[in-house]
């Protein structure tokens, strides 16, 4: 099915950038965010955005990755280890791949899909470097841009003027999340954390601040130190002049 998908008309023939979102990443879709061990990110967050117009190449980086990291040494599971987790990528790259009994026609017109792209795998964890890396091939070149940034002056960076609160992070999350907000002058202000029913379930901040960004972490014990159940929780800011609410989704 995803293979069909992948080879839809609409996303097909080179014609879409694909976007690997790896800001927070785990080793399958139900894990909460890990921080990776392995370099670059060095028991640190993913915080990248891979991006590429083969989005089977882009697949085939993305599954080196969690394989390099989600071994049977990590402790928080080995997904990427098992049989056939790339069975897809191999199938979207190559027909001869296919299962016995199994055509992919995405448009269900009697035309069945060809390659959609390159499927190949890293020399290894460390150098990380594919066919057009090393010069043996016109397959996948892995190239790393560096965070960087601009437009700022150090000691002279305009402050914003108006109230901003971004949205926590990690999330989903577990054991802990950071709440960030920026105000743009003093004031009484308080962040409190309530459940689904409405009811205040932790007071984290309740007093006078300055203007400025401020940075808090909650990690998921109400008002009587006790750990919450799963599920999903609300962290609201207020202060004289604005409310804003965010949505937390906490995971044991």
């Amino acid at each position: 099915v995803q293979v069909d998908l992948m080879g839809h008309k609409d996303l097909g023939e080179k014609t879409v950038l694909f976007l690997l979102d790896a800001l927070w990443a785990g080793s399958e879709a139900n894990d909460p965010p890990r921080k990776f061990m392995t370099a670059p990110f060095n028991n640190d967050w993913t915080s990248s955005i891979m991006a590429s117009q083969d989005q089977v190449a882009l697949e085939s980086v993305g599954y080196d990755f969690l394989k390099a990291e989600f071994t049977a040494a990590n402790p928080f599971g080995s997904y990427p280890q098992i049989e056939g987790a790339d069975d897809h990528i191999m199938q979207a790259a190559d027909p001869a791949y296919w299962p016995v009994g199994f055509t992919y026609d995405p448009e269900n017109d009697s035309v069945q899909l060809g390659s959609l792209g390159v499927c190949e795998h890293w020399n290894n964890a460390t150098d990380k470097q594919y066919s057009r890396n090393l010069k043996t091939g016109n397959g996948i070149e892995l190239v790393r841009l560096e965070r960087g940034v601009t437009g700022v002056i150090r000691g002279n960076a305009a402050m914003p003027q108006s109230f901003v609160a971004l949205q926590n992070y990690p999330n989903p999350f577990n054991p802990s999340t950071t709440i960030r907000y920026h105000l743009p002058h003093a004031g009484d202000v308080s962040l409190s954390v309530s459940d689904v029913q409405g009811r205040t379930v932790a007071i984290i901040v309740d007093e006078y601040q300055q203007a400025g960004e401020h940075t808090y972490n909650w990690n998921a014990l109400d008002a009587a130190r006790r750990s919450v159940p799963t599920g999903v929780y609300y962290a609201t800011v207020r202060s004289r002049d604005f409310t804003h609410t965010i949505k937390l989704l906490y995971i044991r």
